[in-house]
């Protein structure tokens, strides 16, 4: 998909996102943590806290949708 270059710059409106473990947890997975990342993976592991990538927030702030910046993605 090509990118929009009249979408530099622009900013999009406030919105309030919502997770929970689970979709943290999902995530670690998805980007491959395995058994060395037991933190990331797991949220009962006794005396091993759930921690979260930082790059969740960047995944979790898309919401899932483009926000309308990308450009049409119709194709005809």
């Amino acid at each position: 998909m090509p990118l929009n270059p009249d979408a530099v710059g622009a900013v999009g409106d406030p919105r309030d996102i919502a997770w929970d473990s689970k979709d943290c947890l999902l995530y670690a997975v998805g980007i491959g943590a395995g058994q060395a990342d037991l933190p990331f993976s797991t949220e009962n592991t006794q005396n091993t806290p759930q921690v979260v990538y930082p790059t969740f927030a960047v995944v979790a702030g898309t919401g899932g949708g483009t926000g309308g910046m990308s450009g049409s993605s119709q194709r005809g």
